[in-house]
C-alpha cells in the first residue's frame, strides 16, 4: 500500500532526473526558429503580437526599441484534461530517453516564448528563442509546495509561431499594435 502512495513521487523524480540530465551532458543549443519577412518591422511586430494572443499567450514584456516580446500561456490539466494535455505535450516537448509523459499529478504547465524582431538586409527577421516549458506538479489536496519540472522544447512551438506570423502577414493584419510607453 505504501508503494502505491509513493508511485507518483517516483514517477515525478524519474521525470525530473530525465529532463535535467540532458542539460548536464550538453546535447547542444536549444532549438530556435527564424523567419525573414519582406515586411516592415512594425507589421511583423503587430503580426507577432496578434499570433501570440491568438494562441492564448499573454504578453508579459514588450520592448519595441530592443525588438523583444515575451509571452506566456498556462494550460490547466486537471483530471478532465489529462488526455488533451498528454496530446499537446507529446507534440511540443522532446521526451528524454525512457521517460514518458505522465500528467497524473500535474496541475498545469506553462510555455514561455521570447521573440526578437529586427531589420536585416532589407528584410525583417523574427527570431524565436527556445520555448521554456514547465510542468507543475502538486500533491492532491494542495499539501506541500508545487514542484516545477522543466521540459525540453522540440522546436514545434517556435516554428508554429513563425508560420502564424507568416500567415497573418500574407492575409493582412489589423491595425498596428500601439507602442508601449
Amino acid at each position: 500500500m505504501r508503494l502505491l502512495r509513493r508511485l507518483p513521487l517516483y514517477a515525478l523524480l524519474t521525470l525530473f532526473v530525465g529532463t535535467t540530465s540532458s542539460s548536464l551532458f550538453g546535447q547542444g543549443p536549444p532549438p530556435t526558429a527564424r523567419g525573414a519577412f519582406d515586411a516592415p518591422v512594425d507589421a511583423v511586430w503587430s503580426a507577432t503580437i496578434e499570433a501570440l494572443k491568438g494562441e492564448g499567450y499573454k504578453i508579459r514584456e514588450e520592448h519595441r526599441s530592443k525588438g523583444i516580446i515575451s509571452a506566456r500561456r498556462t494550460r490547466m490539466v486537471g483530471r478532465m484534461n489529462e488526455e488533451e494535455a498528454t496530446k499537446e505535450l507529446r507534440q511540443i516537448y522532446q521526451p528524454e530517453p525512457r521517460v514518458g509523459i505522465d500528467v497524473r499529478g500535474m496541475s498545469e504547465y506553462y510555455v514561455a516564448l521570447t521573440t526578437r524582431i529586427h531589420a536585416s538586409e532589407g528584410k525583417t527577421d523574427l527570431d524565436v528563442a527556445a520555448a521554456k516549458i514547465t510542468a507543475v506538479f502538486r500533491r492532491r489536496g494542495g499539501a506541500g509546495a508545487p514542484v516545477p519540472v522543466p521540459l525540453t522544447s522540440n522546436g514545434f512551438l517556435e516554428k508554429e509561431l513563425i508560420q502564424r506570423v507568416r500567415d497573418r502577414l500574407a492575409h493582412g493584419t489589423s491595425a498596428p499594435t500601439p507602442i508601449a510607453p
